[in-house]
């Protein structure tokens, strides 16, 4: 207990609170409407009379584009800073919401969800490399409490947006509102952003790169090592079971379990309060005792969440699954702050942009292997492929412990 209030006075006492709080706002913002997408998805394919499976193309779209501006965010924070990257990310996210919002073709929404993804995606390794640099004795923790706001953003946003929705609905732009509300939100969190976080002279020792052929070295020596490589094919591993979930879990209550659109959404957000209350406690606990623990734990319980989802019919049994499954939402603090500390200094916003490109842009399969196993009546079966990626996640998490303890 005194550990934990040691830590508790550290994040409020170094100066950099006001920061940590802005960007949780962002992450906040940006998971948020990433879920509202799955929410409002059977009014989308209603509009547009499309199936599942072009359904799962459509969000897996918004996740590869998200996957793709990793990389060049990683460049950018290197190169001009994280406040730079993180204002420039909500302001582009902001402006694929508005296409979203006058869409009035399939062709414009897809335009509008690529580029909001596009957007989203320069925010993710920014935010955990400004948190880095200014908690290096509390990066799991940090990280953890942002990941808990994206949470809360995941438990509020989509709800609140169906409600927005359904109060609207008879207008013209219909499920759009639900994306709408968002927008100016995104435009004020962008301004404060760049108003509280330190500009590059602040945050990086070292001048920034001064050719493409450097980063690029610097990259492949961070990125072959053995451990390195292990984390990142966990991580993809991950990232097929979180985005083939979420995608169509709501779909998957409503034609499946025959739960009402209302509950459906109560039993989502379930899945994100979990994930609130196990991210900063498994950050807490990876700082004070290692790593492995958390990731075990979250993988391997995971896939027996998974396992367990179809063969359950009662809402009470389904919540408690929900929360079960809402474990995997620990292991991404875990993980991610056990990568970082591996990778270089002068190339770290790089590899690990690169890292994200790589599990998001992999994990993008996700959404399409559930979409299609639903339109094959094969929608229960799904969740054993998902659980078998989380059981593949923690056989690499095993072995990329005996790697360690072998090394040391």
């Amino acid at each position: 207990m005194e550990n934990l209030l040691k830590k508790s006075r550290g994040i409020f006492a170094s100066g950099s609170f006001l920061v940590l709080l802005t960007v949780g706002l962002g992450q906040f913002l940006r998971f948020g409407v990433d879920v509202i997408f799955p929410v409002l998805l059977p009014y989308i394919k209603l509009e547009f009379s499309i199936g599942n499976t072009v359904a799962g193309l459509l969000l897996s779209s918004l996740a590869a584009s998200k996957a793709l501006s990793q990389f060049p965010g990683g460049i950018f924070a290197d190169t001009f800073g994280e406040r730079v990257a993180l204002t420039s990310s909500l302001i582009v996210a902001s402006f694929g919401l508005i296409i979203i919002f006058f869409s009035s073709s399939l062709l414009a929404l897809v335009v509008g969800m690529l580029l909001f993804g596009l957007g989203s995606g320069l925010f993710g390794t920014s935010r955990v490399t400004i948190l880095v640099q200014l908690y290096p004795k509390l990066q799991a923790t940090v990280i953890g409490i942002t990941n808990a706001l994206g949470a809360i953003g995941n438990s509020i946003l989509p709800p609140l947006a169906l409600l927005v929705f359904l109060a609207y609905q008879n207008t013209a732009f219909g499920w759009r509102i639900g994306i709408g509300f968002a927008i100016p939100l995104f435009l004020l969190i962008a301004m404060v952003l760049w108003i509280t976080v330190p500009p590059y002279s602040k945050t990086h020792t070292s001048p920034p790169p001064t050719s493409l052929s450097g980063i690029f070295s610097k990259i492949y020596q961070a990125l072959s090592k053995p451990a390195i490589l292990l984390i990142t094919f966990s991580m993809i591993s991950m990232s097929v079971v979180y985005q083939g979930f979420t995608s169509f879990f709501p779909t998957y209550l409503i034609s499946i379990k025959g739960i009402d659109e209302s509950t459906t959404a109560g039993l989502f957000s379930i899945f994100f309060i979990g994930g609130l209350l196990i991210q900063p406690l498994l950050g807490w606990v990876s700082d004070k005792r290692g790593f492995f623990q958390p990731l075990i734990f979250t993988t391997l319980l995971t896939a027996f969440g998974l396992l367990l989802l179809p063969i359950s019919n009662g809402i009470f049994s389904i919540a408690l699954i929900v929360a079960v499954i809402s474990l995997q939402l620990g292991f991404w603090p875990t993980i991610t702050t056990y990568d970082v500390s591996l990778l270089p200094n002068e190339a770290q916003g790089s590899s690990l942009g690169l890292q994200r490109t790589t599990f998001l842009l992999s994990g993008a399969i996700g959404p399409v292997i559930v979409g299609f196993m639903a339109d094959s009546n094969l929608f229960n079966e799904a969740y054993y492929v998902l659980s078998a990626c989380a059981i593949i996640s923690t056989l690499t998490c095993i072995v990329l412990y005996h790697l360690r303890t072998t090394s040391q």
